[in-house]
């Protein structure tokens, strides 16, 4: 089902995300270290990292980034504990904007 169907309105050749289709996944996009570097084309087939974390806010997307990427580059404890760090500045950023707004988050 894509991001924003409905359940029982999966049809298969639907998006997963905007613009991305079962034909992409099944068309791998080739490896290019500039444009389409294979650590962010390797982990799902016809999907780019890039067309993922752009639905996201900048810190999250950072985190996410490094998540996909973690086995790919050789670092892979290098790049989580990087994702650590990026949820750490979001996690700040929300509690920042939480004692402005005056409202506080349940869980924290």
């Amino acid at each position: 089902m894509g991001c924003n169907d409905k359940p029982g309105e999966y049809e298969p050749k639907t998006a997963f995300f905007d613009g991305i289709s079962i034909e992409d996944l099944e068309n791998p996009v080739p490896d290019d270290p500039v444009k389409h570097p294979s650590h962010y084309t390797s982990q799902v087939p016809g999907i780019e990292c890039k067309d993922v974390i752009g639905y996201f806010p900048g810190h999250v997307a950072a985190a996410m980034k490094y998540l996909w990427r973690h086995q790919s580059k050789g670092r892979p404890i290098e790049d989580l504990r990087k994702a650590i760090e990026f949820i750490g500045f979001e996690i700040e950023r929300l509690s920042r904007e939480e004692k402005r707004d005056g409202s506080s988050d349940s869980d924290g």
